[in-house]
């Protein structure tokens, strides 16, 4: 599976969009926290407002801990679950789901940008979350096998072909 994962992965689009944290801050004697916040600031659109470490938050306009979080009814304990979070913007949900115990989880996003700021919240947590680029209508269980719970936030009304 992983085989075809790798091949579904559009180059240069997802893995290494944003390089390895850490390599670059052993290599440039830069803190981790500096080279997050310049990463933060290089962006010039974050829809999602983040608690990182360092006291760092992303500047996104929408704070789904608050907004959004308390509404959806998800379960508490996630423990040993595949998760699939489908259009994750900058992850928010795909990180509270590895908070709380998912064994596994898988984001697809079809913005390069999205997923270049999903890798950057994903160094600064230390998540071991993927994303991967492609679209809802790609999903094939041959790709990624199946799923003990699907996150489908914010996605429904953007699609060409809904039904």
């Amino acid at each position: 599976m992983k085989k075809l994962r790798e091949m579904w992965r559009k180059p240069n689009q997802s893995k290494g969009i944003v390089g390895n944290a850490k390599s670059a801050v052993v290599n440039n004697s830069e803190s981790l926290t500096n080279w997050l916040k310049r990463q933060i600031e290089s962006e010039e659109y974050w829809f999602q407002s983040m608690e990182l470490p360092g006291g760092i938050v992303t500047p996104g306009w929408s704070n789904p801990k608050t907004e959004k979080l308390p509404f959806f009814g998800l379960p508490q304990d996630m423990r040993g679950l595949r998760v699939l979070d489908i259009g994750h913007a900058e992850g928010f949900f795909s990180f509270e789901a590895e908070r709380r115990g998912a064994a596994e989880v898988i984001g697809i996003e079809t913005y390069p940008a999205m997923i270049r700021k999903f890798n950057i919240c994903r160094t600064a947590l230390g998540s071991s979350a993927q994303s991967f680029r492609g679209s809802v209508y790609e999903l094939d269980p041959k790709t990624f096998g199946t799923f003990d719970l699907v996150f489908f936030f914010g996605v429904l009304y953007h699609l060409r072909h809904p039904l």
